[in-house]
């Protein structure tokens, strides 16, 4: 009984600890909302657009609990603000 219980536990540790939004640290939706401000007080012109665009990729890979692609996105969308 012991190591049913043991190893049941181990099995959770290792779900846990290879889920996305543990192995990234920040969540995506987390990163969304500081790219959302800083895209509100970019001024207008082809990189707050650019910047736009990828924020939409970066929603819709949120909508498909895609982190990678998200995060991806979200950089993107950070480098066009530069």
């Amino acid at each position: 009984m012991k190591r049913i219980a043991f190893a049941l536990a181990a099995l959770a540790v290792i779900g846990f600890a290879a889920s996305p939004g543990f192995a990234q640290g920040k969540g995506c939706a987390d990163e969304m909302k500081a790219l959302k401000v800083t895209w509100d007080k970019a001024a207008a012109g082809p990189k707050k657009d650019a910047a736009g665009k990828e924020y939409k990729n970066a929603e819709a890979a949120l909508a498909k609990k895609d982190e990678k692609t998200c995060h991806a996105a979200v950089e993107k969308a950070k480098l066009a603000l530069k």
